[in-house]
């Protein structure tokens, strides 16, 4: 949805533009005016960092593939990204931003190799073909395993009444598991950690 906006665009050194830009959408939907703020606070910041290049560097990559660009400081995140051949390995456990910032950039990844598998077409190699199918794959089991821990949480935190069909949160956790279960996370999980 903020792709699509063009909100992504907004210049972050522009401060009168971008706090208008971020109270007009939070007047609307108070949680994407949050993510807008935070995305354009963190471009902004990047330049306070002794280092203009990399500021550079960040914001073109961001305009090039439309990134969306979230993190925190927050000391009690324990995010590990190690690079295992062609595909980040990312382990640990952050807080919501951050979590978007991860998830945003392995759907880039996923949506890049699977656009440039479709691209080379019957000269893709099995090399290729596998690096592909592997990004889209890490990509599938973030979504799943956090729809199914997501929704069966729910339930934790509302109990046992929560379920009775007219409370409807039962519906959610149900469309979450059948839709996993018509591609099983496990399999993806499996092919995603390589041999074994």
């Amino acid at each position: 949805m903020l792709r699509e906006s063009g909100l992504l665009a907004v210049d972050p050194d522009g401060h009168r533009t971008t706090h208008a830009v971020t109270r007009l959408v939070s007047a609307d939907d108070g949680s994407v005016g949050h993510l807008l703020g935070y995305y354009h606070l963190h471009l902004w910041r990047a330049s306070l960092y002794d280092n203009g290049e990399l500021a550079r560097s960040l914001r073109q990559e961001v305009a090039a593939d439309q990134l969306f660009v979230a993190a925190v400081s927050n000391p009690r995140d324990a995010l590990v990204a190690t690079e295992t051949g062609d595909a980040p390995s990312i382990s640990g456990r952050g807080v919501f931003a951050t979590g978007c910032a991860v998830a945003d950039r392995i759907f880039v990844s996923a949506t890049r190799a699977f656009s440039d598998a479709d691209a080379a077409g019957l000269s893709l190699t099995s090399a290729e073909r596998g690096r592909a199918a592997l990004a889209v794959s890490v990509a599938k089991v973030m979504p799943s395993h956090t729809a199914t821990e997501t929704t069966s949480h729910t339930f934790e935190l509302t109990g046992a009444r929560a379920t009775a069909r007219p409370s409807g949160l039962d519906r959610f956790w149900r469309d979450a598991r059948t839709l996993t279960l018509h591609d099983p996370w496990c399999t993806g999980r499996r092919s995603s950690a390589g041999p074994t």
